[in-house]
């Protein structure tokens, strides 16, 4: 049995000018698809920075934050929150009951601050990088059903289509010492704040 015979260069573009390699067509049609992938990744990274569809808010410590946790409760906790979009939100209302916590009022001053708490002022409207604080106020329904994971403020705000809700997390404290802002992710002595009030609001089991 004989070598193969290789076949000329020549007589391969006589057979297909385009063998081995994409149309051009094909290869128009390869350059305007990335074209259009990266202009709907800038889009999609521009609707994200200026909040159109999802509302960019956050947790702020630029002001501090207060508790207010007197034996048996009620619980008080001051927050603040940003607006990290580039579009002013109107937000409409905060915060939630759960299990073991009822929310009663959300407050525009922090007790010991007025004569008088009096319920925040909804719906407020913060331009970018506006701040807003008002104060969540728990009365205490059962201590034990507190829940102990992760449990982020509800902000509902009102957009065009309809309302969203966001969720703002909060500090975590430590157990046995007063909350504060910062801790190490998988400190085992970390605690979710609303357990943490509780627990100091209701005392050792």
């Amino acid at each position: 049995m004989g070598s193969p015979r290789l076949v000329d260069d020549a007589v391969w573009q006589q057979l297909g000018p385009y063998a081995g390699q994409l149309a051009p067509r094909t290869v128009r049609r390869v350059r305007l698809g990335a074209a259009v992938a990266v202009v709907l990744l800038a889009l999609g990274t521009l609707v994200w920075h200026v909040g159109l569809v999802v509302p960019r808010v956050g947790w702020s410590g630029t002001r501090g934050w207060a508790y207010s946790v007197p034996p048996g409760g009620p619980i008080a906790y001051q927050v603040t929150i940003v607006n990290n979009g580039w579009r002013p939100i109107r937000v409409v209302g905060a915060g939630r009951s759960d299990n073991g916590l009822e929310l009663t009022m959300v407050a525009a001053t922090f007790p010991g601050e007025a004569a008088t708490v009096e319920p925040a002022a909804l719906p407020v409207t913060l331009r970018p990088g506006e701040l807003w604080t008002f104060t969540l106020v728990y009365r205490i329904v059962d201590c034990a059903a507190v829940r102990a994971d992760p449990w982020p403020v509800p902000i509902r705000i009102a957009r065009p289509w309809g309302v969203h809700t966001a969720y703002v997390d909060l500090p975590t404290g430590p157990s046995g010492s007063p909350l504060e802002p910062y801790h190490y992710p998988g400190d085992p002595d970390t605690v979710q704040w609303q357990r943490h009030l509780a627990g100091v609001a209701c005392g050792p089991p």
